[in-house]
């Protein structure tokens, strides 16, 4: 886990700027190494859509009412686990003979980043119509709540 009295005051900056963009995009993140494993057992369309509407509804209702320090740290993890689910998945899949199937599990990182940016695409769309900056007012909800839980478990001011 991060220690914030371990690190600078630009260290921690940076560990929160970072954490902020992943825990908007969370459940993408935790389905970089989850998705390719539930390829194996379910058809690939209910899986994306399960995983395009739980991180729309996780960036719209709960990312910013909530951010956890501690779960911000399993981001990273999850991140190189995938480096060993994705081709591992695609794999087993291939060997069942769904090619598609197959491809889209050994491609999910690159699936992953085009929901992203469709979601951010999205973003910018009510962004236009609610006349403020959706994407940067969630991103400073998050750091500051970030910013918050470290600061109270350290007592030294993060900005």
């Amino acid at each position: 886990m991060w220690q914030a009295s371990e690190h600078s005051e630009s260290e921690n900056s940076e560990w929160i700027l970072k954490r902020s963009s992943e825990w908007i995009h969370w459940p993408l993140f935790i389905g970089m190494a989850v998705v390719p494993i539930l390829l194996y057992f379910y058809q690939w369309r209910p899986v994306i859509a399960v995983v395009i509407i739980v991180a729309l509804f996780w960036r719209l209702f709960i990312a910013t009412w909530f951010a956890s320090v501690r779960l911000a740290d399993f981001g990273p993890l999850f991140v190189r686990l995938r480096l060993l689910t994705c081709p591992l998945m695609a794999l087993l899949i291939w060997q069942r003979g769904d090619i598609l199937e197959a491809a889209l599990a050994f491609l999910w990182p690159i699936v992953t980043i085009v929901i992203q940016i469709l979601l951010n695409d999205f973003a910018i769309l009510v962004s236009l119509f609610a006349g403020q900056n959706f994407l940067q007012a969630q991103r400073e909800a998050v750091q500051s709540r970030l910013e918050a839980q470290l600061s109270a478990k350290t007592n030294i001011a993060i900005s």
